[in-house]
């Protein structure tokens, strides 16, 4: 299997150099994916308004700890999302806007109480 913290497509090039920016640790990890699982839902198209940038800032916002914009795009692969281009900095995802749009809502009905 492959060492998922040595891959390039989770690390941040800093002078041609490949520095790790995994910060995750397991609990923490294991509560993101729970995150996503019960709220984005997969779609067959990409979803151009959001990025993993965002989206991370969602889950962060939700969860109460910072969440990196790696173990964003990396966790969100491992929940079966697919990535249109691997290549940008920030990835946007096959992930459906009404679930967005749905856990939005939540999140802010939750914030007034």
């Amino acid at each position: 299997m492959k060492n998922i913290r040595r891959d390039p497509r989770f690390c941040y090039r800093y002078k041609g150099v490949f520095e790790e920016f995994l910060m995750l640790n397991s609990e923490e990890e294991c509560k993101l994916k729970q995150f996503i699982s019960d709220n984005f839902k997969p779609t067959k198209t990409f979803n151009l308004r959001h990025t993993s940038y965002g989206l991370k800032h969602f889950a962060s916002d939700a969860l109460g700890f910072y969440i990196g914009n790696a173990d964003m795009k990396r966790v969100m692969t491992e929940c079966g999302f697919k990535a249109m281009d691997e290549s940008a900095l920030n990835w946007t995802f096959n992930v459906s806007q009404k679930s967005i749009d749905a856990c939005i809502k939540k999140m802010r009905k939750g914030a007034a109480e």
